[in-house]
């Protein structure tokens, strides 16, 4: 790891750094928009809580407020509040949701405030002491507060998982458990077992434990990043030996090919928003547009595989994303 990297690390158990950090990110669109099935996802899954019609949410580390649209969608009768550390992210958030409250983590009046439902979207893999951060989850809450944590895993078995298994240092201890794809604000990628570990430690029951990512929707993420990002994931100058080398090789012309396809729709899309076009550009429409109807296609059977994979295997452990219920035990 480069000494850039591993300072910048260091001072994200700052939360003045961190602060910091993170404004200066959310000061351009990072987080600012999640796909349109995700967001759908997350809001078929609140339906099935089984939640009163009434209550008080928080979405702890909302960002720019994205998820605290959807927790207000599913619960239009519940007061939603936001809280994040970053005051430039909190802004962002109450410009979309004017019918929502916000506060900054280190406001002084949030302590004194107990919730009947807490919500995170990966907001684990960014704390710097997960610790500190179920304490004060844990005083967030009252008996029988229900809590929803979606983030990371770092369970064995998942598509990204074995695809970093077949390059050096793919899978990294430092920090703990994480894919070395990974953004530096990741600190950790929990496992299952780490996320039990921490309910119990901290009196919170298990109440439902799902996983996604397990393969199609990994290869739909990894393609939707464009072919740039295909290429340096399966880059196989970095294979862990001969054996993975090969298979990188196969990996990266699949997801290449796919990959390569898309663009074809990005190129056709550019000549045709053109307001003035030129004689290359319709000649250029004309030969590409009847080829893009393959990574239409290609497009939509993955995301019907990727949907598929969420209903049918969203029990199977080996996904490279979880999502924890959890209840506060009421003795």
């Amino acid at each position: 790891m480069e000494l850039s990297t591993e300072i910048e690390r260091l001072e994200l158990n700052d939360i003045k750094n961190a602060s910091q950090f993170y404004n200066n990110r959310y000061e351009g669109d990072y987080m600012d928009e999640w796909p349109t099935r995700k967001k759908r996802r997350v809001y078929e899954l609140l339906l099935e809580l089984g939640l009163p019609e009434e209550g008080i949410a928080l979405d702890f580390g909302c960002g720019t407020g994205v998820f605290t649209s959807v927790i207000k969608q599913a619960f239009p009768r519940w007061q939603v509040c936001g809280t994040d550390l970053s005051s430039v992210a909190l802004e962002k958030a109450k410009a979309k949701n004017p019918n929502c409250d916000f506060f900054r983590l280190d406001d002084p009046t949030l302590i004194y405030c107990k919730f009947d439902f807490i919500f995170s979207h990966h907001v684990l893999e960014h704390v710097s002491d997960i610790d500190e951060t179920w304490i004060l989850l844990s005083q967030l809450s009252k008996p029988g507060t229900r809590m929803l944590h979606i983030c990371p895993c770092g369970n064995e078995g998942s598509f990204e998982h074995n695809l970093c298994r077949l390059k050096k240092n793919g899978l990294r201890q430092h920090p703990k458990n994480t894919f070395f794809y990974e953004d530096r604000g990741h600190l950790r990628r929990l496992d299952t077992q780490q996320m039990r570990s921490l309910a119990a430690k901290y009196g919170f029951d298990v109440c439902l434990e799902y996983y996604a990512w397990h393969h199609y929707e990994a290869i739909e993420g990894i393609i939707e990043e464009g072919l740039d990002y295909v290429r340096y994931l399966t880059d196989p100058i970095q294979a862990a030996n001969d054996a993975a080398q090969n298979k990188l090789h196969r990996l990266r012309k699949q997801l290449q090919t796919i990959a390569m396809l898309r663009t074809l729709t990005d190129i056709v899309n550019r000549r045709q928003q053109k307001p003035e076009k030129s004689w290359k550009d319709y000649a250029v429409i004309a030969i590409l547009k009847p080829l893009t109807a393959i990574p239409w296609l290609t497009s939509r059977i993955l995301k019907w595989l990727a949907d598929n994979e969420w209903h049918q295997r969203r029990k199977d452990p080996k996904g490279a994303e979880m999502y924890f219920l959890f209840k506060l035990s009421e003795c």
